[in-house]
């Protein structure tokens, strides 16, 4: 929780002040990305003490995948992305939303389209980058070294969905889908690629939402135990449940991948 306050807070400020301050160009990227970077640089083993290098690097999980894991790996990365994606419009599907309630989502609607796109850009590496530093790193690994992984999977999924505000009906909903980004990373021993793929959800979703704002506020106001299901909420309901499908199939074919490699080793 530390590595994400203390990336998460400098960077928050800075988009707020370019928000509020010379809001008709992106400044706060440059200042933002070259405090990204450090942070990245120092939790991946960079810095004082020498002590704890060898261990923050460990902690990070940010190597090299197995070339036996490696596309699968990066697979089962992209199929979660679908499904994350169906996940996100069901569940905005599912209940009223504020568009007040998305956060940053709102600050970034009032900007100017240079800078609205610079800051999209610079949240989703943001969020990629430290959230999954935190909890598919630091956090997870912590807890595999500790106790069995589908224990430190599950645990990480538990605090990663409280800390995401969610009604208490879609907490258990949301922690299946942060497992299912633990299972990738313990798999893969790479929080790569679903920082990637977390990443691009993110981007995808805001500059979705900016450029369709009359699309999202339709979004946020449906409630599907109203007012009925539409066709675009069944597509989105097919999308999930064959993107799940094959993300368990790809997920049995990894852990054969990683089993053969141990047996090797």
């Amino acid at each position: 929780m530390v590595v994400l306050l203390v990336g998460l807070q400098p960077v928050s400020i800075l988009i707020q002040l370019n928000l509020d301050t010379l809001n008709f160009v992106p400044w706060c990227i440059l200042p933002a990305s070259a405090y990204l970077y450090l942070v990245w640089w120092y939790l991946g083993g960079g810095g004082p003490p020498i002590s704890t290098q060898e261990n923050r690097q460990q902690l990070l999980r940010a190597g090299h995948i197995a070339p036996e894991c490696k596309k699968l790996s990066w697979l089962a990365a992209a199929i979660l992305g679908i499904l994350v994606a169906a996940f996100v419009i069901l569940g905005y599907a599912a209940r009223s939303i504020a568009l007040a309630d998305l956060g940053m989502v709102q600050l970034v609607l009032s900007a100017s389209p240079v800078t609205a796109v610079g800051i999209i850009m610079l949240v989703a590496a943001m969020s990629g980058l430290l959230e999954e530093a935190a909890f598919r790193g630091y956090m997870q690994v912590t807890l595999e070294q500790r106790y069995h992984p589908a224990i430190a999977i599950v645990v990480v999924a538990l605090i990663f969905a409280l800390v995401h505000p969610q009604p208490p009906v879609f907490i258990a909903i949301f922690m299946v889908g942060a497992c299912d980004w633990g299972i990738v990373a313990y798999l893969a021993n790479s929080i790569v690629p679903v920082i990637i793929i977390h990443a691009l959800v993110d981007f995808t979703f805001l500059l979705w939402a900016y450029f369709n704002p009359e699309s999202l506020e339709s979004l946020l106001i449906l409630d599907i135990f109203e007012s009925g299901i539409p066709g675009f909420i069944i597509f989105w309901a097919a999308v999930w449940l064959i993107a799940a499908t094959a993300f368990l199939r790809v997920v049995l074919r990894l852990i054969k991948a990683k089993n053969r490699l141990a047996e090797a080793r």
